[in-house]
């Protein structure tokens, strides 16, 4: 029987030690999309927050592409009874991971939704970006700041250059 590398060890250790329960999900139908008119501003968010979804789904697909080739190995070669095993857990993870970032915003009526999700995420770092830029005074006050943060960016740089004898 082969040894286990310390990697491939952890990856098992950890997929055996999450309760992953395999529930049977009915398709559900999609939920029609609103149709009431919005504002620009309105626009704006949810092609951000599309866009944040967006790539969150990008690295999940380019993480769990190696990941899904390594567990099907492993269930072949650890598991010869179910060689799937693995695999189905990592799907089971995969579907979880679909419900948190919730790319379509097909949870967005889910009141009954208390795991966390990226919307809470984003909700968060919005009332942060909101709190910055109202306590700035605005786009001006914000402009102002930028300005003033690059600047002393500015002066580090050219600081430690000059300490370090390479003056610009």
């Amino acid at each position: 029987m082969p040894t286990e590398p310390p990697l491939a060890e952890h990856l098992v250790n950890h997929l055996e030690d999450h309760d992953f329960e395999e529930q049977p999900e009915a398709p559900a139908a999609p939920r029609p999309m609103p149709t009431k008119p919005g504002t620009r501003a309105e626009l704006l968010r949810a092609v951000v927050i599309f866009q944040v979804r967006l790539a969150m789904d990008g690295l999940r697909d380019l993480v769990l592409s190696p990941v899904s080739i390594f567990v099907a190995l492993a269930g072949i070669v650890f598991s010869p009874k179910d060689p799937h095993k693995y695999f189905r857990r990592l799907m089971l993870l995969g579907r979880r991971s679909d419900v948190f970032i919730n790319l379509f915003n097909a949870n967005a009526d889910d009141a009954e939704q208390v795991a966390p999700s990226a919307d809470s995420y984003v909700n968060k770092l919005e009332a942060i970006l909101v709190e910055e830029f109202t306590k700035n005074g605005g786009a001006s006050g914000l402009k102002a700041s930028t300005i003033d943060f690059v600047n002393r960016l500015r002066s580090r740089r050219q600081g430690s250059r000059a300490k370090n004898g390479n003056d610009v």
